[in-house]
């Protein structure tokens, strides 16, 4: 979920531009620490204004959106509530109450607050481009591409709303409009990374490895400290075949961030595809210690586990994994996935299941990593032929995903 501050810092000043002078010097510290990234006290400086002018709803949605930021979300919810309490036709507050539901999950009740939001404010670009964000969530991709094009007509030359847009054509499989907005995104601000690594993707996905390369080399080039940039042109590397260039990569985003989870997974999965299984392994671990929750590392710690002669103990954890995955979404893919792992789903239901989502896209990488892992279990229980079979249609599906590599290794591996 995309932060306030960026979007909001200096927005609750244009729409309350009448603070009581003796609240001034706790608002202009407040947007320092703002400023200066150091929300607590951001917080307890407006929480300082309020206290002066409790009745002033821009106060309430300044702090808001600084506790939104820091995880804070009933009382970010509490503040924008006082603030409609306050001043009813203010529509940033339904802004964000919209920004914790989609924060909390509740995408229905945060399409609801936008809409109300624009009823209010029916030309704040804003609105509609925060909308798009979670009708995209919802797979509502016409829903989604239409708010963002509307933000795109009130402001036609912000770039992050181009962006934005890239992510829905890419939902949409419109690779060729996708990119067309990146460059364009480029050409209004040259100078910001996103715009590049996300073209660079869309040029991986398209196999044009080189131009995705030179976008990557440019990241890098405009912020040579970017652990993502790094971690990103690496796994073109690895895609590519380029083994001992993505290592270097990966290394370098670790020395960079040591506590950036991507880069351990996707060197993971490096040490795995070589048969390296105690490095990726470890790896793994150290993914699973900076963000417990990511659920394709747990899947790769259990193959792992399983090629190391640890099955018994790996399913142990798995199950004890897959049982915190099933209460918050029991019908989500990774829980699919899991239930599989474990033998608990069949290859048929996996296969099935992977074919639910709306999205073109994501159904062809969701077949992808279906096909990796019924070929994994079926060369754990040392069914070449049919191992072989699955890994195969797993690289058929082209998919630029980590299981398809890790298709192609075993293939090497698997060839007679």
């Amino acid at each position: 979920m995309k932060r306030f501050i960026p979007f909001m810092a200096i927005v609750f000043f244009a729409v309350n531009s009448a603070f009581a002078q003796t609240a001034k010097e706790h608002i202009e510290r407040g947007a320092a620490a703002i400023s200066a990234n150091d929300l607590a006290r951001a917080i307890e400086e407006f929480t300082k204004a309020i206290d002066i002018e409790p009745n002033n709803a821009g106060l309430y949605f300044a702090r808001g959106c600084a506790r939104h930021d820091v995880r804070d979300f009933e009382g970010a919810m509490a503040d924008f509530d006082a603030a409609i309490k306050i001043a009813p036709e203010h529509a940033l507050a339904y802004n964000g109450r919209g920004r914790v539901k989609v924060s909390k999950g509740d995408t229905d009740g945060a399409i609801a607050e936008y809409d109300k939001a624009i009823e209010l404010d029916h030309e704040n670009h804003l609105h509609y481009s925060c909308r798009s964000f979670a009708k995209a969530y919802k797979e509502d991709i016409e829903g989604a591409l239409a708010d963002i094009n509307k933000a795109i007509e009130l402001k036609p030359n912000a770039p992050a709303y181009y962006r934005q847009r890239v992510k829905v054509k890419r939902l949409q499989g419109d690779l060729d409009g996708a990119i067309v907005d990146c460059t364009h995104a480029i050409k209004l601000d040259p100078n910001v990374i996103e715009a590049y690594m996300q073209r660079a993707v869309l040029l991986g996905d398209n196999g044009k490895f080189d131009s995705a390369l030179a976008d990557y080399d440019k990241a890098i080039q405009l912020k040579p400290d970017s652990a993502i940039a790094w971690c990103a042109r690496g796994s073109l590397r690895a895609f590519e075949g380029d083994l001992v260039g993505a290592l270097s990569d990966y290394n370098k985003a670790i020395q960079l961030n040591p506590t950036f989870p991507a880069s351990y997974y996707t060197r993971g999965c490096l040490h795995y595809d070589q048969e390296n299984w105690k490095d990726a392994l470890s790896d793994f671990r150290k993914v699973v210690e900076l963000d417990p929750a990511d659920s394709y590392t747990h899947f790769r710690i259990f193959l792992t586990r399983a090629r190391l002669g640890e099955k018994e103990e790996a399913t142990k954890n798995l199950q004890q994994f897959l049982d915190v995955l099933k209460e918050k979404d029991p019908s989500a893919w990774e829980v699919k996935i899991a239930s599989f792992l474990l033998g608990q789903l069949s290859e048929a239901d996996l296969l099935k299941a992977a074919e639910h989502s709306v999205i073109k896209r994501r159904n062809l990488e969701r077949q992808c990593e279906a096909f990796f892992y019924i070929g994994v279990l079926q060369m754990l229980a040392n069914n070449k032929s049919a191992a072989i079979e699955k890994f195969q249609k797993c690289v058929d599906t082209k998919a630029v995903t980590f299981a398809k590599s890790s298709a192609a290794a075993e293939l090497k591996r698997l060839a007679p």
